[in-house]
């Protein structure tokens, strides 16, 4: 299966099925190094909100400037990358696949603003959402995680879905108030 790329800094306009091509491979690739689902949906999840799922993806609305962010997940300055990946930077798609695995296994790029290391988070079978926040402040570190945690939750959230996974239930706030226990350790 072939990567679908657009070289743009606009929106590359991907169909569904585009970004679930990408997805098949990204999800490949990491199942292959024993990440969870939940895992590779949160980073997905966030690729998406990034870079459309685009691996030839320049930061929006700026130029192609070394000083931007690149790929699919926007590493800025892109020098961050390309400089790593060598004359093939711009057209070896899966080098930025190999790229994260070498940021897991050097501890590079991941900060620790939630309690969690890479290997971890890799590993984790805790929620989609939760795995997405992790994600998100700890590889992304945007100024303002909080501006589009929402939208990348629901994308990971789908992503996990389409990854083969039942939908991650979600309790009732309401409903979790209303549960006891009695003394014998039975839900009353």
């Amino acid at each position: 299966m072939a990567w679908i790329a657009r070289r743009t800094q606009a929106n590359p306009s991907f169909t569904q099925a585009e970004m679930e091509n990408n997805v098949i491979i990204i999800a490949s690739y990491f199942r292959g190094l024993g990440w969870t689902d939940n895992a590779i949906a949160a980073m997905c999840g966030n690729m998406q909100v990034e870079s459309f799922l685009n691996p030839a993806q320049f930061e929006m609305g700026k130029n192609f400037s070394p000083a931007y962010g690149f790929g699919l997940v926007q590493w800025t300055p892109r020098t961050k990358f390309s400089d790593w990946a060598g004359a093939d930077w711009e057209t070896d798609y899966d080098l930025q696949l190999q790229r994260i695995k070498y940021e897991l296994e050097n501890d590079l790029q991941w900060t620790y603003n939630v309690n969690m290391n890479f290997p971890d988070f890799s590993t984790s079978t805790d929620s989609v959402s939760y795995l997405t926040e992790v994600f998100e402040r700890n590889y992304e570190n945007p100024l303002d995680w909080q501006a589009s945690i929402t939208q990348r939750v629901n994308n990971a959230e789908s992503w996990y879905v389409f990854l083969g996974n039942t939908p991650t239930p979600k309790i009732p706030v309401w409903l979790l108030f209303k549960i006891r226990w009695n003394n014998k350790g039975g839900m009353i």
